[in-house]
């Protein structure tokens, strides 16, 4: 193994850096450079006067979220300096393949179907996908085959699995992802578990299985998007060994969470019975999908599910997509991803009852 591709943890962990950031002067802000209290401050080039919108706008909101991160290491038991919080999950795919993958000779290893926008982010900064893909006709997950490659292939830099797998909905166990995570972490490979659903799922989530001796190079990243009900916020965390967090505040931009938006987000946290109440409401809606979707006609398949949607197949699954559109009901035409493929959200009861019924009237 390459040991020059290596950056070493405080703890002797070893972290896929790429060469030219180890010797990066990190830019510091204003409130950086300045530690104490202070009564006036004219160090930020910022406009004292204020502008349309009164209160303290014209002021840099805390460039690291402090307080947000310190809420979030609460509510998942870790420590504040093992949470970093992005400008929505995006962000943080956006930064580990910056921060670990040399464009043109990097790769990311990841299993089809999956959420989209690693595939994205890759062939933004030029970087190959490897992939293992689901195994059918049960989409699960080939984890000796990733085992395989992560080992024969050194050029991987990032292993991406998705847990609750969007958009076939299944959770994979937490014996399989610790294996995963261990062998990443022996291969120098960093495993990014996107656990934007796990509010929904049965099984715990890593966060809770976390040992930085085992798997130094294990990144969860989780969304107030979902279940915690504020896509609109565009706020992400990840859960990562403190010297990943520390790489990722090196490379971040320097005010990417906007101050309204961190004290929006605060108010969100306060009070988990919000999460379990929406999430209980979603569930018993998602059995009552999943008992009636196989009744209507031209449904082939309905695909269990972890998470806020189900995947469900029809033999006229286009036209039963054009129907609902015409019908004011839009949800995902996933036949690219797996043949005849429909994704439904679980929306409300009046949504999810609109839904069902134009299914049933719905005639090829």
């Amino acid at each position: 193994m390459d040991e020059e591709r290596f950056a070493q943890g405080d703890d002797g962990s070893r972290f896929p850096i790429r060469q030219h950031l180890l010797s990066l002067k990190p830019y510091r802000n204003a409130r950086q450079e300045f530690e104490g209290q202070a009564s006036v401050w004219l160090d930020a080039n910022e406009n004292g006067w204020g502008g349309a919108h009164q209160g303290a706008y014209s002021r840099y909101p805390d460039p690291f979220s402090s307080a947000l991160r310190q809420r979030i290491a609460s509510l998942k038991g870790v420590s504040d300096q093992a949470v970093f919080v992005g400008h929505g999950s995006d962000e943080v795919i956006d930064l580990l393949i910056r921060l670990t993958c040399e464009p043109g000779s990097s790769k990311i290893l990841l299993s089809s179907p999956t959420y989209g926008m690693m595939a994205v982010n890759a062939a933004i900064h030029g970087v190959e996908c490897v992939d293992i893909p689901l195994m059918t006709p049960d989409y699960g997950l080939r984890v000796e085959d990733l085992i395989e490659t992560m080992r024969k292939d050194p050029s991987i830099r990032v292993l991406y699995v998705c847990s609750p797998n969007n958009p076939t909905g299944s959770q994979w166990s937490l014996q399989q992802c610790r294996a995963l995570a261990e062998v990443a972490a022996a291969q120098g490979v960093m495993m990014l578990l996107d656990e934007a659903y796990i509010d929904y799922a049965p099984g715990p989530s890593m966060a809770r299985e976390l040992f930085w001796e085992d798997m130094p190079t294990l990144v969860i990243m989780q969304t107030l998007s979902k279940a915690w009900g504020q896509a609109a916020l565009r706020v992400g965390w990840a859960i990562a060994h403190p010297d990943v967090v520390a790489w990722f505040d090196k490379i971040k931009p320097p005010y990417s969470i906007a101050e309204p938006v961190q004290t929006l987000a605060l108010e969100a946290l306060e009070d988990p019975s919000v999460l379990q109440k929406t999430v209980a409401f979603t569930l018993a809606e998602k059995r009552r999908l999943l008992e009636d979707l196989p009744k209507i006609q031209g449904v082939q398949h309905v695909f269990e599910s972890d998470a806020n949607f189900i995947l469900f197949q029809h033999e006229a699954a286009g036209q039963l997509y054009d129907w609902l559109t015409q019908h004011g009901i839009v949800i995902r035409d996933r036949r690219r991803d797996v043949p005849n493929a429909l994704r439904v959200t679980l929306g409300t009861t009046d949504e999810n009852s609109s839904f069902l019924d134009a299914c049933k009237r719905f005639k090829p």
